[in-house]
């Protein structure tokens, strides 16, 4: 998946029936999860989003996603 650049990576874990993502291709660590893949479209833009938030209210510039 991609949003603004950012790529997601995820697994499922079935004991858990859980599907569990990271963004990889900055160094700071974005993760999210969710119980169907459609909400984890939309876990991951939220983790995004936050993340940029986080970023702008500490003063920092949010990592730049590689190609």
């Amino acid at each position: 998946m991609k949003y603004k650049g950012y790529v997601a990576d995820f697994t499922f874990d079935e004991k858990l029936e859980l599907f569990q993502g990271r963004v990889s291709n900055i160094h700071d660590v974005i993760t999210f999860q969710a119980k169907s893949i459609e909400n984890l479209r939309y876990a991951f833009k939220d983790a995004v989003n936050e993340y940029m938030t986080w970023c702008k209210k500490h003063g920092n510039d949010p990592e730049k996603p590689s190609p």
